[in-house]
């Protein structure tokens, strides 16, 4: 039976997500550090905010600066040295203090290339797999949130413990050291020239500073400790929805509900559905949906999913016969330039484009699909690229603003690791069970956090490792895809599994 051409039309259904994509958890920690006014991010829409912001984060390092860093460092360099372990103890919270403040200085500093990392990861990230990314966010909350906790209950034991009388022992180091008040103990011993901390409105005034700059401390050091692995679990994330779409190279494609999809676009997890249509006969049920194919103003009641709308394209795409889509990109350009409708799919919440092509017979059904797959398989495989090296340069950047920091973390960790060794080793007998419980427990937070940064490496390299493991998995569909189209694909193919490599 013939068909008339004109009654042979493509037609194009599109569910769009919605554009405003909840908040991350790595926002969040731009959000952390301009509400404690350690980075100003420069993003307040009026100007004098943007001021105000900038003179909160002055005052904020300002009150760091001289309540704490530079009171301790006199107090260390002119009275500790009196009594060993007392000056073992004020030269590792200088350490630690300077440290942590360098940290954040330089985010500081370099707040434009934090706020493009972050925007970065947080907008052009793939959402793909729902349960991967779910993963990795719940990660990245347990990471910070561990860390947060602890250096709470660390800091907050020295406040708490300024509260409590002092045994004799204690005094009378106090008082061979200080020679002040001994009684009145702040929470970090500070000298400021020309004064005596021990009194009464002076010991109250400073021990309010303090406990102030202690508690800022808390966002502080857990940001900084924790910002690294938070951004490298993060990117860890996307590592592993790559592997999953390199694993799928040369293979069917199928949505959660078992329909044979040609990706769009990896990164955003778009893709379209091909199936036939021919009127007046009986349609091929193997090519055509019938809940997706009723191009009817309607909603499919049928559907578990209430949120999605069958719209039809007022617009269609007129075509001859299935012989003048030579390609898939000129498929999916008028795809592309016919997109109407909204809505949200899926339990992975994706978009979707369904695409209903109408043959001349059914005896041709099967015909252009050998074609569109082969011409599908190459696009396929320049969107792993494409993804791939945008994460590639995502790790350089990363790398490169880190580099600074982690030096200085790293250096600060093993110097913070010796000092307190030795005060256990060589002035355990003298120490009462506070400072030996508090000593242990600073020793098991800086080895954890000189861990878990250089694991950081690790990940990635296993990240490399997971990747050179999936193209060797598909090494011979690669080559079938690459000795069809030429040998700039067969170079990059080549180039990709070296950067593997290296």
């Amino acid at each position: 039976m013939e068909t008339d051409i004109s009654d042979r039309r493509s037609h194009v259904t599109t569910m769009d997500t919605d554009s405003t994509d909840p908040q991350t958890f790595i926002q969040f920690l731009t959000i952390l550090l301009e509400g404690i006014g350690a980075v100003n991010f420069h993003r307040k829409n009026k100007p004098w905010k943007n001021t105000l912001q900038e003179v909160y984060c002055y005052c904020q390092h300002l009150i760091i600066v001289t309540t704490f860093l530079l009171t301790h460092i006199i107090n260390t360099s002119s009275r500790s040295f009196r009594y060993l372990p007392e000056f073992i103890q004020c030269l590792y919270e200088d350490v630690t203090g300077i440290s942590i403040y360098l940290q954040i200085f330089l985010l500081r500093k370099k707040y434009k290339q934090l706020a493009d990392l972050i925007g970065t990861m947080a907008d052009s990230f793939s959402n793909a797999d729902p349960v991967i990314v779910l993963k990795y966010e719940r990660r990245m909350r347990t990471i910070f949130l561990t860390c947060f906790c602890g250096l709470s209950i660390l800091l907050s034991v020295m406040v708490v413990e300024a509260f409590f009388p002092l045994p004799e022992t204690e005094l009378v180091i106090r008082r061979k050291v200080y020679r002040t008040n001994s009684d009145r103990k702040l929470p970090c011993n500070v000298k400021i020239p020309f004064v005596d901390e021990t009194e009464y409105w002076t010991y109250r005034g400073l021990f309010a500073l303090q406990a102030y700059t202690l508690f800022l401390y808390i966002f502080i050091a857990a940001v900084s400790f924790t910002s690294l692995p938070i951004l490298t679990t993060n990117l860890v994330g996307q590592y592993t929805i790559l592997c999953q779409y390199i694993d799928k190279l040369g293979a069917q494609h199928f949505d959660s509900q078992g329909r044979e999809i040609f990706y769009t676009d990896l990164e955003t997890n778009k893709y379209a559905y091909v199936y036939l249509r021919t009127i007046g006969e009986t349609r091929p049920k193997v090519l055509y949906n019938r809940w997706v194919g009723h191009m009817q103003c309607q909603k499919a009641g049928d559907s578990k999913q209430d949120d999605m709308n069958l719209t039809k394209r007022e617009e269609a795409i007129d075509v001859e016969s299935l012989g003048h889509l030579k390609s898939r990109r000129a498929l999916f350009s008028k795809l592309k330039s016919h997109r109407i409708g909204s809505s949200e799919t899926s339990d992975r919440a994706n978009t979707e484009e369904a695409c209903d092509l109408e043959s001349v017979g059914q005896s041709r059904a099967h015909r252009p699909f050998s074609k569109l797959n082969n011409q599908y398989q190459k696009d396929y495989l320049k969107q792993i690229i494409k993804f791939h090296q945008k994460l590639l340069i995502v790790q350089r950047k990363l790398s490169n603003f880190f580099e600074p920091i982690a030096f200085i973390q790293t250096s600060a960790n093993f110097v913070a690791i010796a000092l307190c060794s030795y005060q256990l080793l060589f002035s355990l007998q003298i120490l009462s069970a506070l400072r030996v419980s508090k000593f242990i427990f600073e020793i098991l937070v800086h080895c954890g956090q000189c861990y878990y940064w250089c694991h950081c490496s690790d990940l990635l390299d296993d990240c490399n490792i997971a990747i050179c493991r999936s193209i060797r998995n598909r090494y011979v569909d690669v080559l079938q895809i690459t000795s069809q189209v030429n040998i700039v694909h067969t170079v990059t193919i080549i180039h990709l599994i070296y950067l593997q490599k290296i």
